[in-house]
């Protein structure tokens, strides 16, 4: 937050096919959902489709969140606006940090924890992350 972009998005490595990093996962048996995170039924945006090295993988989106939800904080937003560099360089860049801010957050917020496909609805349970076992 110190260098005050304008906006990050923090999400999760995610690996593809016909990748290196798809490739190697599955060499190594750490892809989740076998290996096809897109088509599973309870994957949702923003989180982890394989076993990281050092943690699990819903503290992996976990901490994904949070770094997420702490940017996109209207505290964070008015820190991060008084940069006479580049957004209060002018009324016009003002304008535009102040309006697309909130949309990002908005939309950020809006995704988390969606259900991939057109035709998917959410199951009974909470739109939570679903715990993933490996």
């Amino acid at each position: 937050m110190r260098n005050r972009f304008c906006f990050a998005a923090y999400n999760i490595l995610m690996p593809y096919p016909g990748t290196a990093l798809y490739d190697r996962l599955n060499r190594e048996g750490r892809l989740l959902w076998d290996g096809k995170w897109w088509l599973h039924p309870e994957y949702r945006f923003n989180q982890a489709a394989f076993v990281p090295k050092n943690m699990t993988p819903d503290e992996l989106s976990d901490v994904i969140w949070h770094c997420r939800d702490a940017w996109n904080r209207p505290w964070s937003i008015f820190k991060r606006m008084w940069d006479f560099k580049t957004h209060m360089s002018s009324f016009t860049r003002l304008a535009l940090y102040l309006a697309y801010n909130p949309l990002y957050a908005k939309e950020s917020y809006k995704k988390q924890g969606m259900l991939f496909g057109r035709d998917r609805k959410a199951p009974a349970k909470s739109a939570a992350p679903a715990s993933v076992e490996a």
